[in-house]
């Protein structure tokens, strides 16, 4: 059993996908795209007997060179509030 507080840093990936409607010759089109962006996050938390507390920072980065629109970065903090199950005891 570990209590206490922890750090961790991820690295990963966001995927979106974005629908609109687009006029076409012979009236309206459902069209849809999909991009994915690099992401990094760090947080910290800490772990009691039953509950794990923590919050995290994350940063989306823009599209690098590959034709899209040129944007900043996106970020988010996030809190999470997490029940430990225990399993095989």
């Amino acid at each position: 059993s570990q209590k206490g507080f922890y750090a961790h840093g991820q690295l990963g990936a966001h995927f979106f996908t974005e629908k609109h409607k687009a006029q076409e010759l012979f009236g309206l089109e459902a069209k849809s795209e999909t991009s994915a962006r690099l992401s990094w996050g760090a947080g910290v938390g800490y772990q009691l007997a039953k509950f794990d507390l923590g919050v995290r920072y994350a940063m989306i980065l823009p599209p690098s060179g590959d034709g899209e629109e040129e944007t900043d970065p996106l970020s988010y903090i996030a809190l999470r509030v997490a029940y430990l199950i225990p399993i095989g005891k």
